[in-house]
């Protein structure tokens, strides 16, 4: 979206809509693979993740609107599908992060399972949620603990996000994309502090 926006401006509002609306996609499959992995788990962060999806569903809808009053001619676009370098850079940041993420884990234990998840995180928070879920499926660790490492790691992921949209869509792209971003994960965070 970033770079759909860079380089077409007039899809801009449609690509802000996009960016954000695709964080709906990320609390519906955290929801997933919790039920997967460990529904108690996903008990205790049922509410935030509702709290997200609909901050996130109010911001894109916003958005949305105004591109709405705003009718602009329809542009196809012709191009591949996927980027082979981007992609090939994305994996292997995400293997990087993944295997600093373990060996925190490693260095540290139990008591590093709150930095491990969160460095994960930034390369892709339903792994790292998939860690700590898993701890509570082998009984290791109580639902409740499981929480603040799963939402540590969706806030570093926010991070990612936020860092994607400034270095591919820069200017105005980035600057309404990120308060979405934020207003997001601050719904999640609030969610979670009103079911403590």
């Amino acid at each position: 979206m970033g770079r759909r926006a860079h380089k077409q401006p007039e899809l801009g509002r449609a690509a802000i809509a996009g960016a954000v609306l695709s964080t709906v996609a990320t609390m519906v499959q955290m929801a997933i693979v919790l039920y997967a992995t460990s529904p108690p788990t996903l008990r205790v962060l049922g509410v935030p993740l509702l709290f997200g999806g609909s901050a996130a569903v109010g911001y894109g809808v916003l958005f949305a609107v105004r591109l709405a009053r705003k009718r602009t001619e329809e542009s196809s676009v012709h191009g591949r599908a996927f980027d082979l370098r981007s992609s090939l850079l994305f994996a292997g940041t995400v293997c990087l992060v993944l295997f600093a993420a373990a060996a925190v884990q490693q260095q540290w234990g139990g008591t590093g399972l709150l930095p491990a998840v969160a460095v994960a995180g930034f390369a892709d928070a339903h792994a790292a949620a998939i860690s700590a879920a898993s701890l509570v499926a082998a009984g290791k660790i109580a639902p409740a603990d499981a929480a603040l490492p799963i939402l540590a790691a969706l806030s570093t992921n926010t991070v990612t996000k936020a860092v994607v949209a400034l270095t591919t869509g820069r200017g105005r792209f980035a600057a309404q994309t990120i308060p979405g971003l934020l207003l997001v994960i601050l719904a999640v965070w609030s969610g979670y502090l009103l079911t403590r």
